[in-house]
């Protein structure tokens, strides 16, 4: 689980530290984190929970409400389901 919520949560890059040049690796404590404090029962509001807590700790700021997780949170439980991304999706992203 822990790579699938790494590559979300490198695609969604919250700080801009990836596309600043940053190690890709920059976000694997807080992925590891989140991975770790998920189940596959857990809802995406649940998720976004947790996702708030993380980042809002590891940067010391309360810039990550769960309203602003919960897209990424919601693309997180997608994936950990297997629910594919159909264009008509509003998170579907060409990127994706």
């Amino acid at each position: 689980m822990f790579f699938k919520i790494k590559s979300i949560i490198d695609q969604w890059d919250p700080k801009g530290l990836i596309a600043a040049g940053s190690s890709p690796d920059i976000y694997d404590p807080e992925s590891r984190h989140i991975a770790n404090r998920i189940r596959l029962n857990s809802s995406p509001e649940e998720i976004a929970e947790v996702m708030s807590s993380v980042f809002s700790k590891t940067f010391h700021k309360n810039d990550f409400s769960v309203e602003h997780c919960m897209h990424t949170a919601q693309k997180i439980f997608k994936e950990i389901h297997n629910i594919p991304l159909a264009k008509k999706d509003p998170l579907w992203k060409e990127e994706y």
